[in-house]
């Protein structure tokens, strides 16, 4: 256990070297407990800006102030097969033998198997994932889409989004047609 807290302790030091903090889990060594990231920068090269993803309000508000959002909406690999099985579009689960669904509390259990990027299944088209062969794809009727980072992200996000304002009118959650609500030039 002690090796591990290590490993990741020297992990986040290069992370914190290199900038990317924000968008790691943090060790809270008085817990015993990790952390998940507050804010997730997302779409570093989109042709619109970067994403500044609040994942906290998400997580534990909820878009709208709903209802917090469940890990695996979006971390849908991290839960065992037989759950992931339910939703047709899901039917990888990382890593295979997974036997711990990711929620806010199993997430801090240091025992609970690490959370792996969207990008490393989700990646831009010109690249390869490091998790499987090739990015992932659905058949749509007779149109097959490629889950690149790019379209992943809009249809989970548009899709939640558009979700939101309709089961509440008065939320302030941006339309998805709103692109620059979430994309900002730096």
């Amino acid at each position: 256990m002690k090796v591990r807290i290590i490993i990741i302790c020297v992990f986040m030091l290069s992370c914190l070297f290199f900038g990317f903090r924000s968008n790691f889990p943090k060790i809270n060594a008085q817990k015993n407990e990790i952390e998940f990231p507050e804010i997730i920068v997302m779409g570093q090269q989109a042709m619109l800006g970067r994403i500044t993803f609040n994942h906290a309000k998400h997580a534990i508000q909820g878009p709208g102030g709903l209802s917090p959002i469940a890990c695996v909406y979006c971390h849908h690999v991290e839960q065992p097969l037989s759950e992931a099985a339910k939703n047709p579009l899901h039917k990888t689960v990382f890593p295979a033998d997974r036997i711990i669904t990711l929620t806010a509390e199993t997430f801090k259990d240091i025992n609970t198997p690490k959370v792996i990027g969207c990008r490393n299944c989700h990646i831009r088209k010109d690249a390869t994932p490091t998790v499987l062969k090739e990015i992932p794809q659905i058949s749509e009727g007779d149109k097959i889409t490629v889950l690149t980072n790019h379209n992943a992200f809009h249809r989970r996000c548009a899709g939640c989004h558009d979700q939101v304002l309709k089961d509440n009118p008065a939320s302030n959650a941006p339309k998805s047609t709103q692109c620059t609500s979430c994309h900002k030039k730096s």
